[in-house]
């Protein structure tokens, strides 16, 4: 209402300026007959309908705006809201889970999270040292297209690996440490070394050892990679003697191993020398012995040298009984019988 109220007032005084000016001539001479001239201009435009009575006007719009307040009239132009299902209203921009990125620093595989060799660790040579209580374990892969597992190891104590520029590493229930920066190795109770893999003349001094256990075994290698084949083997029952030189690799599995001079407890009281290792001069005496076989055969295997590359450098043979002659230096393994001094 507002709105037309205002422009037909608008209307209204245009058209009394518009009277003013086609009479302006007369007001300047008699302002008397110009008065009286524009009111009858006025009436007249009423009478006709060109000019709104402007209170006329007023009156009609207020008893106007009475009838629709006191009737239902004004909620027919009232606009309702318009009922909007919720999947289509706006909804706000979800807020994302930050999320953050492997990229190529480290790969998930099977649960398992990898470092990339080159970021969190260089390449070189490591000591994996397990937890206390735990049997740590290490896997390397090639890379982050193929997951192949390369290398793996580890036990409950140490073991020294290689790694290479670009594959990637995980470590469970243990630490690892470059070769250089390993703690001590922690001997056991008689003072032996725990099985697992160790550098010569890093972690171990050079020379003779003696593993003892159930089913044990030493093993030399020149490396640590897939190329490096062991150069030696020694295993028995009882015991397995090899000797090592700086800058090779001691593998002990499925028991202990101790320096020569600590295992002259190796020596039987009765003379008589069962399923072991034996070097002559140390644990037993050069000379001649009869070999005895437990049940259809047994064998001594002697080794000249204490590097036991390959099969022994001579073997005797008991079906059920032999003999064979060791001298000072060579070192001896029977296996399936006993052999006594002849």
């Amino acid at each position: 209402m507002r709105t037309n109220r205002f422009w037909k007032g608008f209307l209204s005084i245009t058209m009394m300026l518009a009277i003013a000016l086609s009479l302006g001539a007369c007001g300047k001479a008699n302002p008397e007959s110009y008065e009286e001239e524009i009111n009858k201009e006025i009436a007249r435009m009423i009478a006709d309908g060109e000019l709104i009575d402007v209170v006329a006007e007023e009156e009609f719009d207020k008893q106007a705006a009475a009838i629709i307040e006191e009737s239902d009239i004004g909620s027919v132009f009232e606009e309702e809201p318009m009922e909007v299902a919720e999947s289509e209203k706006p909804q706000k921009a979800p807020i994302p889970e930050f999320v953050e990125s492997n990229g190529p620093d480290t790969i998930q595989v099977d649960d398992y999270t990898y470092d990339k060799i080159g970021v969190k660790y260089q390449p070189g040579e490591y000591v994996i040292v397990a937890d206390e209580g735990q049997s740590a374990y290490y896997a390397i892969i090639k890379d982050d297209e193929e997951h192949t597992i390369v290398a793996n190891g580890g036990n409950e104590s140490y073991e020294v690996f290689d790694t290479l520029d670009g594959q990637y590493i995980t470590v469970i229930d243990g630490k690892i440490y470059p070769i250089d920066e390993a703690p001590e190795v922690k001997k056991t109770e008689s003072g032996g070394y725990p099985e697992g893999i160790y550098k010569v003349g890093v972690q171990i001094p050079a020379g003779e050892y003696v593993a003892r256990g159930d089913s044990v075994s030493l093993t030399t290698y020149v490396g640590l990679s897939e190329e490096d084949s062991s150069m030696g083997f020694a295993s028995n029952i009882r015991s397995a003697i090899i000797k090592v030189e700086d800058g090779e690799y001691l593998e002990c599995t499925w028991g202990e191993f101790y320096p020569l001079e600590m295992t002259a407890d190796l020596t039987p009281t009765d003379g008589i020398y069962k399923d072991g290792m034996y070097k002559v001069g140390f644990h037993m005496p050069a000379g001649t012995y009869i070999l005895k076989a437990d049940a259809e055969s047994a064998y001594a295997e002697i080794f000249n040298d204490g590097y036991q590359i390959g099969r022994g450098d001579e073997v005797a043979t008991a079906e059920p009984e032999t003999t064979f002659t060791v001298k000072d230096g060579q070192y001896v393994s029977i296996m399936g019988g006993e052999a006594k001094a002849q």
